[in-house]
């Protein structure tokens, strides 16, 4: 008499014989079922396998920040290993297939919400950084270059040989007069003013900067000294009949807002202490001889450079 039965897993009926003629007859049939039922698992675990390593590779990239889940998942495996009956063995390996897999979706969550506070925080210091750097080279009042630019750029063009420009120092007449008249309001107003037409007159590779006070410089790129005078000649016209209209508040402002502007030409031997020493010879040149104009001060010898040099 035969007894049906279940293999483990449930998938085929599995006959147990009761008496040894029906056992040696069905004894290989067992063998290539049991061999069957063998490969098939071992398939099983072996794709499990696969998962887990292939879980595992996914949290390569952050070893260094799961050394306590691996840890843990260690222990459960050496647990694991330890289970003798296959079906608990495979229900056991997909469930830390799945803890895995939650623990690298977790990690990669919180890694791509910790890279992206990295990204808005470097990028806020960036351009915190960067409105720094601009406000440290630009005057508040007006906008443009500062002294600290001014003097920087002037030093890199003098350490380039193949640089020519000539050097522009204005001033404007008078001013204080504007003040007392009109009061510090109208002064600053009138400073922007002359901030704004000097902006719009130059180039591109040119650079206006106010100096302090109500002097500003311009460095002209490429031009020659005779250039420059008839150039800012026509500015200092422009520059007077600007504010001269100009209004303060709901009064207009009459009192013309002149200036004065000394032109040197950079001259091979040049320093910034001489060139800007005959740019404002020259503006003094202006200031003295009526205001309102242009005056140069002509290259300086190569001799005479090298004899303020020696002093």
């Amino acid at each position: 008499m035969d007894v049906i039965g279940l293999d483990l897993r449930g998938e085929s009926p599995l006959p147990v014989a009761t008496d040894a003629t029906s056992c040696a007859v069905r004894c290989p049939e067992w063998n290539v079922h049991a061999q069957e039922l063998d490969r098939g698992r071992r398939e099983d675990l072996t794709n499990l396998m696969g998962m887990v390593q292939e879980a595992m590779a996914a949290l390569g990239s952050e070893m260094s920040f799961l050394h306590d889940d691996i840890s843990c998942s260690a222990t459960r495996f050496d647990e694991i290993v330890a289970v003798a009956d296959p079906e608990a063995l495979r229900a056991q390996l997909i469930a830390e297939v799945r803890t895995l897999k939650q623990v690298a979706a977790d990690r990669r969550d919180r890694w791509e919400a910790t890279s992206r506070q990295h990204t808005e925080r470097v990028s806020a210091l960036e351009q915190q950084l960067q409105h720094t750097r601009t406000e440290a080279l630009t005057d508040a009042l007006t906008g443009i270059a500062n002294r600290r630019a001014f003097d920087r750029e002037l030093r890199r063009r003098l350490q380039s040989a193949r640089e020519h420009f000539v050097l522009a120092v204005i001033d404007l007449d008078d001013f204080k007069g504007i003040n007392d008249r009109f009061g510090h309001a109208a002064g600053d107003q009138v400073l922007v003013s002359v901030a704004r037409v000097l902006t719009h007159a130059v180039r591109s590779r040119d650079m206006v900067a106010r100096l302090g006070g109500d002097e500003f410089g311009v460095i002209a790129d490429n031009v020659t000294l005779s250039q420059a005078e008839c150039r800012f000649s026509a500015l200092v016209r422009t520059i007077s009949d600007a504010t001269r209209t100009s209004r303060i508040g709901d009064a207009a402002m009459t009192w013309p807002a002149a200036v004065s502007c000394g032109l040197a030409e950079f001259s091979a031997g040049d320093t910034e202490g001489s060139l800007l020493e005959r740019a404002d010879g020259a503006l003094y040149d202006a200031k003295r001889t009526g205001k309102r104009r242009v005056a140069t001060r002509e290259q300086a010898l190569m001799r005479d450079l090298l004899q303020k040099a020696k002093r």
